[in-house]
């Protein structure tokens, strides 16, 4: 896909406020969007989503993000929780991380299911 129609914009027509006319006689926002459509058709790329389209795909990347996080804390309170084995308190700070990570792995999972039980009830 050549993408020599970035530098080949249409110049638009730009007059003195003086005379009363306008200011900018372009495409405007629409004509800009409408002409990048044209230019994307066909290219594999999508062109229209919907804000219910958006909120869906953030939220399941969030929930992604929030799954490895709460998994990397579980498999670091283990790797403490191993070291620390002649030290008590090292212990107990983790058991209560290794705690705090598998209620947030709850967490996620619960919101993953959550989110795809409302998900296909809406669509």
């Amino acid at each position: 896909m050549s993408f020599a129609w970035l530098f080949s914009f249409h110049s638009p027509k730009i007059t003195s406020a003086d005379d009363g006319d306008t200011v900018y006689n372009g495409p405007g926002l629409k004509g800009g969007i409408d002409l990048l459509k044209e230019y994307l058709y066909g290219s594999g790329i999508e062109t229209e989503a919907t804000l219910v389209q958006a909120i869906i795909f953030w939220t399941k990347i969030l929930i992604i993000i929030s799954g490895v996080v709460s998994f990397v804390a579980f498999v670091y309170a283990g790797f403490l929780f191993i070291i620390s084995f002649a030290n008590e308190q090292n212990q107990e700070k983790a058991k209560k991380t290794m705690l705090y990570a598998g209620i947030g792995i709850i967490v996620v999972l619960l919101s993953f299911v959550l989110t795809n039980f409302f998900i296909k009830a809406a669509v």
